[in-house]
Protein backbone atom coordinates (compact mmCIF):
# COMPACT_ATOMS: atom_id res chain seq x y z
CA UNK A 1 0.00 0.00 0.00
CA UNK A 2 1.18 3.64 -0.81
CA UNK A 3 0.74 6.53 0.89
CA UNK A 4 -2.07 7.67 -0.72
CA UNK A 5 -3.97 4.52 -0.16
CA UNK A 6 -2.87 2.91 -3.61
CA UNK A 7 -2.81 -0.98 -3.53
CA UNK A 8 -0.20 -2.37 -5.98
CA UNK A 9 -0.93 -6.18 -6.72
CA UNK A 10 1.03 -8.66 -8.70
CA UNK A 11 -0.82 -10.47 -11.07
CA UNK A 12 2.19 -13.41 -12.11
CA UNK A 13 -0.30 -15.43 -14.69
CA UNK A 14 -1.37 -12.33 -16.26
CA UNK A 15 1.58 -10.28 -16.11
CA UNK A 16 0.31 -7.74 -15.22
CA UNK A 17 0.44 -4.96 -12.37
CA UNK A 18 -3.09 -3.67 -10.96
CA UNK A 19 -3.30 -0.24 -9.46
CA UNK A 20 -6.87 -0.30 -6.85
CA UNK A 21 -7.38 2.13 -4.47
CA UNK A 22 -8.61 0.66 -0.81
CA UNK A 23 -12.33 1.42 -1.81
CA UNK A 24 -11.97 -1.22 -4.77
CA UNK A 25 -12.22 1.22 -7.59
CA UNK A 26 -9.60 0.26 -10.22
CA UNK A 27 -7.10 2.93 -10.92
CA UNK A 28 -5.09 1.49 -13.71
CA UNK A 29 -3.48 -1.68 -14.93
CA UNK A 30 -0.27 -2.21 -16.19
CA UNK A 31 1.45 -5.14 -18.09
CA UNK A 32 4.84 -6.41 -16.98
CA UNK A 33 7.82 -7.14 -18.93
CA UNK A 34 8.17 -10.51 -17.72
CA UNK A 35 5.97 -12.53 -14.38
CA UNK A 36 5.96 -10.31 -11.29
CA UNK A 37 6.33 -11.76 -8.18
CA UNK A 38 6.88 -9.38 -5.24
CA UNK A 39 6.49 -6.06 -5.34
CA UNK A 40 7.03 -3.17 -2.77
CA UNK A 41 6.46 0.77 -2.55
CA UNK A 42 10.22 3.32 -3.36
CA UNK A 43 8.31 6.64 -3.08
CA UNK A 44 4.95 8.10 -3.70
CA UNK A 45 5.42 7.82 -7.28
CA UNK A 46 7.59 4.68 -7.86
CA UNK A 47 7.19 1.01 -7.57
CA UNK A 48 10.15 -1.85 -7.73
CA UNK A 49 9.08 -5.73 -9.09
CA UNK A 50 10.56 -8.60 -9.18
CA UNK A 51 10.10 -11.05 -11.83
CA UNK A 52 9.85 -14.84 -11.74
CA UNK A 53 12.30 -16.97 -13.42
CA UNK A 54 11.75 -20.96 -14.36
CA UNK A 55 13.19 -22.34 -11.17
CA UNK A 56 13.97 -19.08 -8.78
CA UNK A 57 12.36 -15.98 -7.46
CA UNK A 58 12.85 -12.91 -5.16
CA UNK A 59 11.13 -11.26 -2.65
CA UNK A 60 12.00 -7.28 -2.43
CA UNK A 61 11.58 -4.52 0.16
CA UNK A 62 12.78 -1.41 1.17
CA UNK A 63 14.22 0.44 3.72
CA UNK A 64 16.36 3.95 3.78
CA UNK A 65 15.38 4.54 0.33
CA UNK A 66 17.05 2.09 -0.97
CA UNK A 67 15.79 -1.87 -2.21
CA UNK A 68 16.90 -4.97 -0.83
CA UNK A 69 16.86 -8.28 -2.12
CA UNK A 70 17.47 -12.25 -1.17
CA UNK A 71 20.13 -13.70 -2.35
CA UNK A 72 22.07 -16.44 -0.84
CA UNK A 73 22.98 -16.25 2.26
CA UNK A 74 22.91 -12.58 2.50
CA UNK A 75 20.81 -9.52 1.86
CA UNK A 76 21.73 -6.89 -1.05
CA UNK A 77 21.52 -3.42 -0.80
CA UNK A 78 20.28 -1.31 -3.91
CA UNK A 79 20.55 2.05 -5.30
CA UNK A 80 17.25 1.95 -7.25
CA UNK A 81 18.02 4.66 -9.18
CA UNK A 82 21.92 3.17 -10.40
CA UNK A 83 21.26 -0.61 -9.56
CA UNK A 84 24.29 -0.63 -8.09
CA UNK A 85 25.08 -2.96 -5.05
CA UNK A 86 25.96 -0.79 -2.08
CA UNK A 87 25.60 -3.17 0.81
CA UNK A 88 26.15 -6.53 1.00
CA UNK A 89 24.75 -8.18 4.07
CA UNK A 90 25.71 -11.78 5.36
CA UNK A 91 23.43 -14.20 7.25
CA UNK A 92 22.91 -17.76 8.89
CA UNK A 93 20.34 -18.68 6.73
CA UNK A 94 18.62 -18.17 2.89
CA UNK A 95 16.49 -14.74 3.74
CA UNK A 96 12.82 -15.29 2.59
CA UNK A 97 9.69 -12.66 2.78
CA UNK A 98 11.59 -9.71 3.56
CA UNK A 99 9.97 -6.98 5.30
CA UNK A 100 11.51 -3.20 5.62
CA UNK A 101 10.78 -1.30 8.94
CA UNK A 102 13.07 1.61 10.70
CA UNK A 103 16.07 0.54 10.83
CA UNK A 104 15.62 -3.51 10.50
CA UNK A 105 14.90 -6.22 7.93
CA UNK A 106 12.93 -8.61 8.82
CA UNK A 107 12.60 -12.04 7.36
CA UNK A 108 12.19 -15.99 7.68
CA UNK A 109 13.56 -18.67 6.64
CA UNK A 110 13.23 -20.08 2.95
CA UNK A 111 9.88 -22.21 2.53
CA UNK A 112 11.88 -25.52 2.28
CA UNK A 113 13.26 -25.43 5.72
CA UNK A 114 11.06 -25.65 8.42
CA UNK A 115 11.82 -23.10 11.12
CA UNK A 116 9.82 -21.40 13.90
CA UNK A 117 11.88 -18.43 13.47
CA UNK A 118 11.71 -14.68 12.55
CA UNK A 119 15.00 -13.29 11.75
CA UNK A 120 15.98 -9.28 11.47
CA UNK A 121 18.91 -7.41 11.35
CA UNK A 122 19.56 -4.08 12.63
CA UNK A 123 21.27 -1.11 11.26
CA UNK A 124 20.94 0.53 14.92
CA UNK A 125 23.71 -2.27 16.03
CA UNK A 126 24.67 -3.61 13.00
CA UNK A 127 23.57 -7.50 14.77
CA UNK A 128 21.44 -10.13 13.86
CA UNK A 129 18.49 -10.89 16.03
CA UNK A 130 15.86 -13.62 15.87
CA UNK A 131 12.46 -14.46 17.71
CA UNK A 132 11.06 -18.20 18.19
CA UNK A 133 7.18 -17.95 16.96
CA UNK A 134 4.26 -21.10 17.88
CA UNK A 135 4.20 -21.64 13.80
CA UNK A 136 6.57 -20.67 10.68
CA UNK A 137 6.37 -16.92 9.97
CA UNK A 138 4.82 -16.77 6.62
CA UNK A 139 4.29 -13.12 5.82
CA UNK A 140 5.11 -9.82 8.32
CA UNK A 141 3.97 -5.89 8.40
CA UNK A 142 4.87 -3.54 10.75
CA UNK A 143 2.41 -1.51 12.98
CA UNK A 144 2.62 2.46 13.78
CA UNK A 145 3.80 1.97 16.80
CA UNK A 146 6.97 -0.37 15.40
CA UNK A 147 5.28 -4.00 16.65
CA UNK A 148 4.39 -6.29 13.84
CA UNK A 149 1.76 -8.96 12.96
CA UNK A 150 3.15 -12.22 11.59
CA UNK A 151 1.31 -13.89 9.77
CA UNK A 152 2.12 -18.01 10.57
CA UNK A 153 2.06 -21.23 8.65
CA UNK A 154 -0.72 -22.66 10.88
CA UNK A 155 -3.02 -19.40 10.36
CA UNK A 156 -2.40 -17.69 13.35
CA UNK A 157 -1.22 -14.00 13.12
CA UNK A 158 1.15 -13.31 16.00
CA UNK A 159 1.44 -9.55 17.39
CA UNK A 160 5.01 -9.54 18.10
CA UNK A 161 6.39 -6.37 20.26
CA UNK A 162 8.87 -3.39 18.73
CA UNK A 163 11.62 -4.68 20.32
CA UNK A 164 10.97 -7.74 18.99
CA UNK A 165 11.48 -10.02 22.54
CA UNK A 166 8.21 -11.20 22.74
CA UNK A 167 4.85 -11.78 20.92
CA UNK A 168 1.03 -12.77 21.82
CA UNK A 169 -1.63 -14.08 19.76
CA UNK A 170 -4.01 -12.15 17.87
CA UNK A 171 -7.55 -12.74 18.98
CA UNK A 172 -9.43 -10.15 17.16
CA UNK A 173 -12.18 -10.94 15.06
CA UNK A 174 -11.14 -10.57 11.55
CA UNK A 175 -7.84 -10.96 12.12
CA UNK A 176 -7.51 -14.08 14.25
CA UNK A 177 -7.43 -16.69 11.29
CA UNK A 178 -5.03 -15.11 8.00
CA UNK A 179 -3.70 -18.71 6.81
CA UNK A 180 -2.24 -18.18 3.43
CA UNK A 181 -2.82 -14.39 3.73
CA UNK A 182 -0.83 -11.54 2.23
CA UNK A 183 -1.08 -7.92 4.43
CA UNK A 184 0.20 -4.52 3.97
CA UNK A 185 -0.22 -1.92 6.72
CA UNK A 186 0.21 2.14 5.78
CA UNK A 187 0.62 4.54 9.21
CA UNK A 188 -0.23 8.17 7.19
CA UNK A 189 -3.99 5.93 5.96
CA UNK A 190 -3.43 3.99 9.37
CA UNK A 191 -5.24 1.08 7.38
CA UNK A 192 -4.03 -2.73 7.26
CA UNK A 193 -5.23 -4.38 3.50
CA UNK A 194 -5.20 -8.43 3.50
CA UNK A 195 -5.32 -10.39 0.77
CA UNK A 196 -6.09 -14.12 0.39
CA UNK A 197 -3.59 -16.01 -1.81
CA UNK A 198 -6.36 -18.83 -2.26
CA UNK A 199 -9.15 -16.04 -3.07
CA UNK A 200 -7.92 -13.05 -4.25
CA UNK A 201 -10.44 -11.37 -2.40
CA UNK A 202 -8.75 -8.12 -0.30
CA UNK A 203 -10.60 -6.88 3.13
CA UNK A 204 -9.62 -3.16 4.70
CA UNK A 205 -9.20 -2.74 8.54
CA UNK A 206 -9.77 1.04 9.11
CA UNK A 207 -7.52 2.22 13.03
CA UNK A 208 -9.73 4.16 15.20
Amino acid sequence: MMDDGRLVICLPHQATLLIYYTDASQVNCIDAQGVPWCVTAVNNFTVAVTLFLVWWWSDITTINSKLVVEDDDRLLIIDHQTGEVVQTIQTDCFPYRLHGSGDRILYCVEFCNYSNKLYWYSYTDDSHHNLSLPSPPWRMTTLRDGSLYAMCEDGSVQHVSSDGKQYKTVSTKGLKTLSLICSSYNSRQRKLVTISALSGKFNVFYEN
